[in-house]
């Protein structure tokens, strides 16, 4: 990741790091919890057919 983000971004590199999650853990990263949390109570008030499925 480090030789990918200098060769696209003429020399500046990223920082990265790696961590395995394996099934039946999920990847839960702290700094998105809250937002994760808003998205979840909005989907428990919307009642079973009230919004279209987009495909």
């Amino acid at each position: 990741m480090a030789e990918a983000s200098r060769v696209v971004l003429d020399g500046f590199e990223l920082r990265s790091d790696a961590e395995i999650v394996r099934w039946p853990d999920r990847y839960l990263d702290k700094r998105g919890t809250r937002m994760w949390e808003t998205i979840m109570e909005i989907l428990d008030e919307l009642e079973v057919g009230e919004c279209e499925l987009a495909f």
